[in-house]
């Protein structure tokens, strides 16, 4: 991933989550960003790729496990 404060990225992930209804997928996550492209679209896509879960029930829950990723 490319380097960046750990307060941009949850600024980076929520710009990606325009549009979604929780509770969602990982690979609906993934599917999102590359539709709606951005300067930060494949840092995020990469970040989605590295997610643990499968499925998560709220933002917060996705954003939890963002925080707890390198």
């Amino acid at each position: 991933m490319a380097p960046g404060t750990p307060y941009q990225i949850p600024a980076k992930v929520m710009e990606h989550l325009q549009g979604l209804h929780f509770p969602t997928s990982k690979s609906k996550l993934i599917e999102n960003a590359r539709q709606a492209p951005g300067p930060d679209t494949n840092e995020v896509i990469d970040l989605f790729s590295r997610l643990k879960k499968e499925e998560y029930s709220s933002p917060a829950e996705l954003m939890h496990e963002v925080g707890k990723m390198d």
